[in-house]
């Protein structure tokens, strides 16, 4: 998952249902991301300077995305 064309890669959601064990990351311009599936929806810690600073959930990777983006900034 990537701010800079706001972009997420093809296949993305179902590798990260397929397992527990894998994550990915998710960059902005003033933050930092871990993303998961879990308990039947995407979730996100987000960091700022290095300090969690909020989980997010929600159905979809998009929809993931567009929450933490709302609050943390597109860029």
């Amino acid at each position: 998952m990537t701010n800079y064309d706001q972009s997420i890669d093809d296949g993305l959601a179902e590798a990260l249902q397929a397992s527990e064990e894998v994550f990915t990351a998710h960059y902005g311009s003033n933050f930092c991301g871990t993303v998961w599936f879990a308990d039947g929806k995407f979730w996100e810690a987000v960091y700022v300077f290095h300090e969690l600073q909020q989980v997010i959930s929600a159905e979809s990777l998009p929809d993931l995305m567009k929450a933490v983006n709302d609050k943390y900034g597109w860029g």
